[in-house]
C-alpha cells in the first residue's frame, strides 16, 4: 500500500493577507480549491486543513515520479493569474511531497 501527502502552502508567512480584502482572500482560496481539484487525478483527495493550506492524499501510484509530475502540474497551475474584481491577481505556491510505503 502506498500513500502520499503533498501539501501546498504559500512561501513565507502562513497568515493569508490580500490588500484587496476578505472577498478576495475568499475567492483566492476557492480558486486554489478549484485548481487543485482539476489538476489532480480522480483518486486523488484534496482538502484544506487551514488558512491557507491544502493537502493531496495519493493513494494509488507507481513510483516517487507520479508524485513529482503531480506537484509540477499544480504549481505550473497555481503559477497562473487569476481574475478576481476585473484585477488580474497573481500568488505564489510550493509543494512538498511525504511518501510512506507499506509492505504486507
Amino acid at each position: 500500500m502506498e500513500l502520499a501527502h503533498l501539501a501546498r502552502r504559500r512561501p513565507g508567512d502562513t497568515r493569508l493577507e490580500i490588500p484587496a480584502g476578505h472577498a478576495a482572500g475568499d475567492a483566492l482560496l476557492i480558486h486554489v480549491a478549484d485548481t487543485l481539484r482539476d489538476t489532480v487525478r480522480h483518486e486523488d483527495f484534496v482538502a484544506r486543513v487551514g488558512g491557507d493550506e491544502f493537502v493531496v492524499l495519493c493513494t494509488s501510484y507507481e513510483n516517487s515520479k507520479v508524485l513529482s509530475k503531480i506537484a509540477e502540474r499544480i504549481v505550473a497551475r497555481l503559477s497562473q493569474p487569476f481574475i478576481f474584481d476585473g484585477r488580474e491577481c497573481w500568488f505564489g505556491a510550493s509543494v512538498g511531497i511525504a511518501e510512506q510505503r507499506w509492505t504486507e
